[in-house]
């Protein structure tokens, strides 16, 4: 391993100081898609990463001796991957940078100029001082009395006016076992999240919800009526429990989706362009005023922030519910997009000094980082960042 040690320090040295060639990049991508399928060699780049300082000049001639013996090729400029066609395509100048972190975190940056990378060596050095922990499971019951409840600090039951609620604090979840033959009129109770919380329940007909951070879902705590009606801010995957004979309806903004069972992503955020409605299975109907729509799986409806139109174009649904399972999923995401989501789950600021960076970024990176790790990752696209307390500010 010293020799591949040494090689992919060269490497990422060269990456650092914009002075890799389109070869040397493809090389560096070559390892980092065969540490996707490879455990061992994935943890030793991680650690590598960890590891990295920048190296003094290396001739040349010693780095293409160091790939010979670790490839056992003498060109290094025909090195062939599968990253390449994946992931090194793309048009007139723009260029492309990859690197693997610690955790499993990679990023892919698809800009309209050159990258600069000047600043990540600094940037990766940086104290951890001045840091943001990543979000925690909390969030607060409202009941129908308007008394509040810290899902965080209890344990056990809830005991209401409405019934009993289960609550298991060492995963996060809320439960609901209550009789509809109790209730004698529907009351309401909300459940919601902060910026930097997220939070999950199962509702009393069996439906199981994820709240992201900075959203809510009120709800009755029995359905009683002809539908099973609640309604959402924020962003919230539900997975519902199947009664054709009690439709499950949910309302987001002045867009209503109707289910009988069925697995889907609201993101309705008051900050975001659009409503969006990911299938994950089953099937929904998305109704704005008079018009509507039925989605497929692996479909996702837009509405624009005071349109009456509903557009749908095919989705990646796992991407869309990456946030459940802990992580930032990026495909083709614009710079201002990923900030919003990094906004919400450090519960920081984002301030941009110049025009927002241009480019896009695809990746995965795990929610359980710290602020820092995170930056790690975005200091290779043509991004300066620099935390001060709870702003980041962004500058182009």
């Amino acid at each position: 391993m010293e020799e591949l040690d040494e090689r992919l320090y060269y490497l990422m040295d060269r990456l650092f100081n914009n002075s890799c060639t389109q070869a040397e990049k493809e090389e560096l991508a070559y390892w980092i898609e065969k540490a996707q399928d490879d455990t061992k060699l994935k943890h030793y780049l991680s650690d590598m990463w960890n590891r990295f300082e920048p190296l003094e000049d290396m001739a040349e001639e010693k780095a293409n001796h160091l790939f010979s013996s670790v490839t056992g090729t003498n060109t290094p400029a025909v090195l062939q991957s599968k990253s390449k066609s994946r992931y090194l395509l793309f048009s007139g100048i723009a260029a492309a940078c990859i690197l693997v972190i610690a955790s499993g975190a990679y990023i892919f940056f698809s800009g309209q100029s050159k990258i600069n990378t000047t600043h990540a060596i600094a940037d990766k050095k940086q104290s951890t001082v001045n840091d943001v922990a990543p979000g925690q499971f909390k969030a607060k019951l409202t009941l129908s009395d308007g008394s509040q409840v810290v899902l965080d600090t209890v344990r056990g039951q809830i005991i209401t006016g409405e019934g009993a609620a289960q609550i298991n604090t060492s995963n996060g979840h809320l439960y609901y076992n209550i009789s509809t033959e109790k209730q004698k009129e529907t009351v309401y109770n909300t459940l919601a999240t902060n910026r930097g919380e997220q939070y999950s329940m199962t509702l009393s007909d069996g439906t199981k919800l994820w709240l992201n951070a900075a959203s809510s879902v009120r709800f009755p705590v029995a359905f009683t009526g002809n539908y099973r009606d609640v309604e959402i801010t924020g962003e919230v995957y539900f997975e519902v429990a199947r009664n054709k004979e009690q439709p499950f309806r949910v309302k987001a903004g002045e867009e209503q989706i109707e289910v009988l069972g069925t697995h889907f992503n609201i993101n309705a955020y008051s900050d975001e362009p659009f409503i969006r409605t990911t299938l994950i299975e089953g099937s929904v109907k998305v109704n704005l005023g008079t018009s509507s729509t039925l989605l497929k799986p692996n479909e996702q409806a837009l509405v624009k922030n005071g349109d009456t139109k509903i557009n749908v174009s095919p989705a990646d649904g796992q991407a869309a519910i990456a946030w459940k399972s802990g992580y930032f999923k990026l495909t083709n995401s614009e710079v201002s997009d990923i900030m919003r989501q990094i906004a919400r789950w450090y519960d920081i600021e984002v301030v941009y000094k110049g025009n927002v960076p241009s480019g896009t970024i695809s990746g995965e990176v795990p929610r359980s980082l710290n602020l820092s790790e995170v930056l790690k990752v975005l200091v290779l696209s043509d991004v300066r960042c620099q935390l001060e307390g709870k702003t980041l500010i962004i500058t182009n």
